[in-house]
């Protein structure tokens, strides 16, 4: 182990201790302001929505999370192909997850509005295949990154929550905003990684093979034991 790379791991796992620290504390009050102003029964309905999404990203991930962070920390030379690989496969399994969850979600005889809220709010596994730019930073122990993104976002969440109550926002469009929330996220990990390392779109078919292969071994699984 390099003389440095304990230091890093220290850095590292203290930076991102802080960040969940932080988005736990504005979660909190997240949690408050949206319990006060929607009251008991339609925040029940907004955090059934994100049941939907939290179901719904068990198709959308896969499992290719964790294949992505072990090919890129162990090959950092080949992390533009893994990248690519890993927004192509979470991109095609977002479209799956959208459609069966939309489909769902319709056939539960919701209001218009709200079913079109959550349809709209599924839309953000689109959004998250881009994430995959945050799994580099922690692949390569760039923890500071990986907290200011997570905090950065949750606080955009905590805006909108705020603006939406002093603007009188229905329930229908606090979830729906939740998906242009998620956008500037994926945007900083986006810039952040091209500060330090330049990025270029790599396709290469059989390492998008391989990925597919080594995550299914833990989708099916996770998904086996969530749905059984």
């Amino acid at each position: 182990m390099a003389s440095d790379t304990k230091p890093r791991i220290f850095s590292n796992t203290t930076l991102l201790a802080l960040g969940v620290a932080v988005n736990a504390l504005i979660g909190l009050y997240i949690t408050r302001t949206l319990a006060r102003y929607l009251g008991v029964a339609a925040y029940g309905q907004y955090a059934l929505a994100f049941v939907y999404l939290n179901f719904s990203a068990v198709i959308a991930n896969f499992g290719f999370d964790s294949i992505l962070i072990r090919e890129i920390a162990r090959d950092k030379e080949g992390a533009n192909v893994s990248v690519t690989a890993g927004i192509a496969l979470k991109l095609a399994f977002a479209t799956a997850a959208f459609l069966l969850g939309s489909l769902y979600v319709l056939s539960r005889g919701y209001s218009s509005a709200y079913a079109g809220a959550v349809v709209l709010l599924l839309l953000t596994h689109y959004v998250a295949a881009f994430d995959t730019f945050e799994i580099v930073h922690k692949a390569h122990l760039r923890g500071g990154n990986v907290a200011a993104g997570s905090i950065i976002s949750q606080a955009l969440t905590l805006g909108v929550v705020l603006w939406g109550r002093a603007h009188g926002w229905p329930l229908e469009a606090l979830i729906g905003a939740h998906l242009f929330v998620r956008i500037p996220r994926a945007a900083f990990f986006y810039f952040r990684l091209r500060a330090v390392s330049p990025f270029r779109w790599s396709w290469d078919p059989e390492k998008t093979r391989f990925i597919l292969r080594e995550s299914a071994l833990i989708g099916l699984e996770f998904r086996r034991v969530l749905f059984r």
